[in-house]
């Protein structure tokens, strides 16, 4: 015999399912990186954090190191800002925004600006390898 399905039993099906993928759409920002090793890392005091640049738009992606992660500690705005900032500054750029990417998660995204005639995205693809060192951006290759 053919079991019946209730309409109440469907409305629960679909509220847990939307429940359960809500966090992949903050988490669609992250996918929005490319997946592999980070573009850069930038230290600010004994902390280190890991870079992905966006492609497309002027945002990049931060995580902190492995190392800085399993300290445990959680970091404020303001940590955010000076990793954003020490990563544009040393080419003219400043940051617009700096925000979580959810609540529980340790990345963040920055947008930046740069202004007229520094592309960011080309220096950085450039310098890549040296900024994967910790090194900062430079207007040209070292």
């Amino acid at each position: 015999m053919k079991e019946k399905h209730s309409p109440m039993k469907l409305v629960t099906a679909v509220a847990l399912a939307m429940v359960a993928i809500a966090p992949s759409a903050i988490a669609g920002s992250q996918l929005d990186y490319q997946v592999g090793m980070a573009d850069a890392r930038v230290t600010v005091g004994n902390l280190t954090f890991n870079i992905w640049l966006h492609r497309k738009r002027p945002t990049f992606l931060m995580e902190p190191s492995w190392a800085t992660m399993l300290s445990g500690r959680k970091y404020a705005d303001p940590v955010w800002r000076t990793v954003a900032d020490a990563f544009v500054t040393p080419v003219g750029c400043g940051i617009l925004v700096v925000r979580p990417l959810s609540r529980m998660s340790a990345d963040w995204e920055a947008t930046y600006n740069c202004p007229d005639g520094v592309n960011f995205l080309s220096l950085a693809k450039a310098q890549r390898k040296f900024l994967k060192r910790g090194e900062p951006l430079r207007f040209s290759t070292p």
